[in-house]
C-alpha cells in the first residue's frame, strides 16, 4: 500500500497521532492500518540509543555503539564514498539496535549547539556527495535517515 492510500485512510485523530510520539524516542502506531511505531535515534556521529526508558537528558545510559567522526571531519576528506561507509555501519547499527530512523547527518549552514557539522567552514561543494552517500547507504540497510 502507498503511503498516499495509508494517509487517506486514517481518520483526523490518528493523523494527529504523529504530531507528537508514544514517548520521547518512538512515533505512534496505527495498528488498524498495520503501521508499526518506529523508534528514532539521536547522536549526529553515531547511533545514540538509551537503555531501558529514553529521555530528553540523556540521564539514562545508553547502549554501547560506535563514534563516528564528526561531520566536518568527513566532509573535508571530499570524499563520497566515506560517507556512503558511514552510513552502511550506522545502518547496521540502527538495525541491530530496533532503530528505525537516524536523526542525523547533520548539515546547518552554521555550528549548532556546538556540533561541527558538513557546511561548516568551506566544505560546501562536498555536501551533496557526502550527505548523499550517507543517505543512500542507509536507506539500503532499512534505516531511514533525517538530514538536520
Amino acid at each position: 500500500m502507498k503511503h498516499e492510500d495509508l494517509i487517506r485512510q486514517m481518520s483526523l485523530e490518528e493523523k494527529c497521532y504523529f504530531l507528537s510520539g508514544k514517548d520521547f524516542w518512538q512515533t505512534r502506531s496505527v495498528e488498524r492500518l498495520g503501521v508499526p511505531n518506529m523508534t528514532l535515534s539521536d547522536g549526529p556521529h553515531g547511533i545514540r540509543k538509551q537503555a531501558g526508558e529514553g529521555d530528553h537528558l540523556g540521564l539514562n545510559p545508553s547502549l554501547p555503539a560506535t563514534c563516528f567522526p564528526t561531520a566536518a571531519t568527513i566532509a573535508n576528506s571530499w570524499d563520497p564514498t566515506l560517507g556512503e561507509e558511514i552510513g552502511k555501519y550506522l545502518g547496521i547499527e540502527a538495525a541491530s539496535q530496533g532503530v528505525g530512523v537516524v536523526l542525523g547527518g547533520m548539515c546547518t549552514m552554521e555550528m549548532a549547539e556546538g556540533i561541527l557539522t558538513i557546511c561548516n567552514g568551506h566544505f560546501f561543494k562536498g555536501l551533496g556527495a557526502v550527505v548523499g552517500g550517507f543517505f543512500r547507504s542507509g536507506k539500503k540497510r532499512k534505516a531511514a535517515a533525517a538530514i538536520k
